[in-house]
């Protein structure tokens, strides 16, 4: 049996803590959190929806956060790309599980970081799927 978690905040938490910078930096292979590549893979994981989690109030540039939080998670994609891979539809998502890969899916949680603006919606989406 394979897992698909449809949520988790692990990239923005990643983020956080390696802006502490107090201990050892937490990446996606190996965390303090609640969710790590190897601990994924012992699960079993297929898939795994990261959730981009900005506070709205706690910084002060949520549209700016949000977009450093999408540079952080490529940069977790492409140092791990021997285990896990981006997908965006569900051929890709078989294609990584053919290939021994799990599979991230990536979100966004709270809207607002947009700025209701379709325009920054769109800059997500051109980055995610460069």
């Amino acid at each position: 049996m394979y897992i698909a978690d449809m949520h988790c905040d692990t990239i923005s938490r990643i983020y956080d803590e390696n802006a502490k910078k107090c201990g050892p930096a937490w990446t996606l292979g190996h965390n303090g959190g609640h969710l790590d590549l190897t601990r994924m893979a012992a699960g079993n994981y297929a898939l795994q929806n990261f959730a981009l989690f900005t506070q709205i109030k706690k910084v002060t540039d949520p549209f700016a956060h949000c977009m450093d939080l999408l540079s952080l998670f490529y940069r977790e994609m492409e140092a791990n790309r021997g285990r896990i891979r981006p997908a965006l539809t569900g051929t890709e998502i078989v294609k990584n599980m053919e290939e021994g890969k799990m599979s991230a899916l990536l979100t966004i949680e709270e809207g607002a970081v947009c700025r209701g603006e379709i325009e920054n919606l769109r800059r997500f989406y051109e980055k995610a799927s460069a």
